[in-house]
């Protein structure tokens, strides 16, 4: 058997000798293209020894002689391809990344596709130098504004340009090079592509306002580009967060005027999740804008399940804002048994418990977690149990002893809501059967034994209700009975 270094010495003898190829031939296109794709097949797996490879190829300047060659056939196609997937395998790590940018690999990449794409009126795989491109971004190369200007013509190009306006310097080079006049119109065959088109508009718009002033014009089509995708079934899963990208983006192209970003937007489904998106950040405004008149009348309708986690979602985020909470508590009061409605429903359902349930986010158990948080978050910023939410205990006591509970998250929110009922003495129950609560909570601490979560919440119940203030139809005998039968 041969010892590693005889084995090392063999590897190194092996990649000499496929970039000695690759130099010899640089002149002949099909020898040159033969001998990059051969070289490049010992980069990579399945090739065990690929490491050794790579490291060899790089100490005898294996990416200077690829460039080279790519130099010397600039805008062959075959060249282009071949070239860039060995560089691709080259570029495993920011070192290696930053020698092939020493190199000029990424100038002379561009270069090449500007002439491809230039000698292609049909259109060409640019794939192969794009996943290079992107490699290198992956390890924090750093663009400059002449190279986005040539990325950002081509399709594809949306993913580098949305990793690269991550960080300020990004920024600045895509402002620069103009990049949003080149990413429109945007390339609807791909939802992706969109996607991180808008991200990218987002943080131009944020940072330049020459670019907000531009893409004004577009809102229409921004809000056009919501109401596409979210006709499309084919991905449902992403659609939210192109939703919320979207909002964000019409939000900010708007100057920050939620009642204008309300009327833009069709009154359907894609209103809920804009809502959900803003009111963590702009919670007043959309209270100040009729955002919490809009959700009532979404609830009333017909609102998808999604539609309605999102509405849900929108309420518990608008309590925690001061005009948000005032605006509900006052003037729409109508949306606190809306709220106990929803949890009803999901009761009739069964609260199925998420554990055995899909992936689905819109599960009853799901909604029925959010509904009963938007209701805690509500009687923690008011300070009470409102009188709308005393009908909800049976179904919350249900939610903690039916066999098909909703599982750890809804028997810990239910628990909660408890808690704030017996701390505000909003449920007039409680005192008169105390027996019935102490059995529900019971009832979740033996169903969830390992969750921290529902033990410590039904401790706060039982010790609540074992040192609250006796009344005249209960002892605090009687509560002890309760609490030692269960």
């Amino acid at each position: 058997a041969l010892l590693p270094a005889a084995k090392k010495k063999m590897a190194s003898d092996e990649v000499g000798s496929l970039v000695a190829s690759v130099r010899d031939h640089l002149r002949f296109k099909q020898l040159a293209v033969y001998s990059i794709e051969t070289f490049t097949k010992v980069l990579g797996p399945p090739n065990p020894k690929w490491r050794d490879h790579v490291e060899r190829a790089l100490e005898i300047d294996a990416a200077k002689v690829v460039i080279n060659c790519l130099r010397a056939h600039p805008g062959d196609e075959a060249v282009l391809a071949a070239a860039t997937r060995c560089l691709s395998r080259l570029a495993v790590d920011a070192t290696n990344a930053k020698i092939i940018a020493r190199e000029g690999g990424v100038d002379a990449v561009l270069e090449s596709i500007g002439k491809v794409s230039a000698n292609n009126k049909d259109g060409f795989d640019a794939g192969p130098a794009l996943a290079l491109l992107e490699t290198m971004t992956d390890h924090r190369f750093e663009v400059t504004a002449d190279m986005l200007a040539i990325l950002a013509t081509f399709d594809g190009c949306e993913r580098i340009l949305e990793k690269v306006t991550r960080s300020q310097r990004g920024v600045d080079a895509a402002v620069k090079a103009d990049v949003a006049r080149k990413l429109l119109p945007l390339r609807f065959a791909n939802k992706n592509n969109v996607l991180d088109s808008l991200k990218v508009f987002h943080r131009l718009v944020v940072n330049d306002q020459e670019t907000k002033l531009f893409l004004r014009q577009y809102v229409d089509t921004f809000v056009a580009v919501a109401a596409k995708f979210s006709e499309d079934d084919d991905d449902s899963d992403s659609e939210p967060l192109l939703l919320r990208v979207v909002a964000r983006l019409v939000y900010a192209l708007l100057d920050s005027d939620v009642a204008a970003l309300l009327k833009k937007l069709p009154q359907n489904d894609d209103l809920a999740t804009v809502l959900a998106t803003l009111a963590a950040d702009v919670g007043d405004e959309i209270a100040a804008s009729g955002g919490v008149r809009a959700i009532v009348r979404a609830l009333e309708g017909k609102a998808s399940q999604r539609a309605r986690e999102d509405l849900v979602r929108t309420i518990t985020r608008l309590a925690t804002s001061a005009k948000g909470l005032d605006d509900i508590l006052k003037n729409h009061p109508t949306i606190l048994t809306q709220l106990v409605d929803e949890l009803k429903k999901e009761e009739s359902s069964g609260f199925t418990d998420e554990s055995s349930s899909s992936s689905s986010s819109t599960s009853p158990s799901a909604i029925a977690a959010l509904v009963l948080k938007a209701m805690n978050e509500i009687c923690a910023a008011a300070r009470t149990l409102p009188k709308e939410f005393v009908p909800a205990l049976d179904t919350v006591l249900a939610a903690l002893t039916e066999r098909k509970s909703g599982g750890p998250l809804v028997a810990e929110r239910a628990l909660e809501f408890l808690l704030h009922g017996l701390k505000s003495g909003s449920i007039p129950s409680v005192a008169a059967a105390p027996k019935k609560m102490v059995s529900a909570v019971a009832a979740a601490m033996k169903a969830y034994p390992s969750s921290d979560g529902v033990q410590l919440a039904a401790c706060r119940v039982l010790r609540h209700l074992a040192t609250a203030t006796t009344t005249t139809t209960t002892t605090a005998a009687e509560k002890r009975t309760a609490l030692l039968s269960c």
